[in-house]
């Protein structure tokens, strides 16, 4: 089973508005933190990331997202969450893992 933290969920729900919302016109960090009831702060924290790697653009407050067919819901847990094993021994050697699920 995968485990997604607040943060990862948070940029998922963020990525979906901004997909659905934004077409050619901006959307502002007060108008997603009231609709998606995340705090300003902790969104601008989760938009910084994103904006980092190019999934979305900002400036001064205001949020365009790139092409959605260009990212995976994948592509962004795997930068909020940086680790998206189900056991800690998974993330650096698959064969040394004595919980890896051995397939028949």
């Amino acid at each position: 089973m995968l485990k997604i933290s607040t943060k990862g969920r948070y940029a998922l729900r963020i990525t979906l508005y901004l997909a659905l919302n934004s077409g050619e016109q901006p959307v502002r960090v007060k108008d997603i933190a009231r609709r998606q009831e995340i705090s300003d702060k902790y969104l601008k924290q989760i938009i910084s990331i994103l904006s980092q790697v190019g999934y979305v653009k900002s400036i001064r407050d205001i949020f365009y997202i790139k092409k959605t067919s260009e990212y995976t819901v994948g592509m962004i847990l795997r930068l909020i969450e940086r680790y998206l094993s189900p056991v800690a021994c998974l993330e650096n050697d698959v064969n040394m893992c004595s919980r890896q699920m051995l397939q028949t």
